[in-house]
């Protein structure tokens, strides 16, 4: 008469090599220095992205004639729109543009940009400018970074 066995093996982690591996994490996520700097570089490609097509999630408005003409007259090109001398689009799409700080419990991500361009982000209706928001993310970029950020943190405790 043929016989069955099966095995079972359970596997139950000493709790000081689990403490150990969560305390790594801890200690890991004290220094998001690293991550931060690739979800940057990530964003600033986001942001060139806008430029490229002029917007996005919708194209952004067209240059009025009168812009277009002043533009012209004082020798730069009529187009592509926000890109008149290129400090914005060269700030806002370097992951360099970026300052990156810690302290405490925080780190802060700060792009560096000239100060005017929260007219475009907002629009002045005073001055007749519409909303152009070159610093749109898509919402997958927001998945991403979040996976970003937790890999990072649970890194020491895959290792263990």
């Amino acid at each position: 008469m043929p016989v069955r066995t099966g095995w079972e093996v359970v596997v139950i982690p000493n709790p000081a090599i689990v403490a150990h591996a969560f305390f790594d994490a801890a200690e890991h996520a004290k220094t998001l220095r690293k991550p931060m700097t690739e979800i940057v570089k990530r964003a600033s490609e986001e942001i060139a992205q806008n430029f490229a097509v002029e917007g996005r999630p919708q194209k952004w408005k067209s240059l009025a004639e009168a812009t277009i003409a002043n533009r012209t007259s004082e020798g730069y090109p009529a187009s592509p729109i926000l890109d008149r001398t290129g400090a914005l689009k060269e700030a806002a799409t370097s992951p360099d543009s970026w300052q990156i700080t810690t302290g405490g419990q925080a780190t802060v991500a700060a792009l560096q940009v000239p100060g005017y361009e929260r007219f475009h982000i907002t629009g002045a209706p005073n001055n007749n400018m519409p909303q152009r928001d070159w610093s749109y993310l898509d919402p997958a970029f927001d998945e991403y970074a979040d996976q970003v950020l937790a890999d990072w943190v649970f890194e020491p405790m895959v290792a263990w």
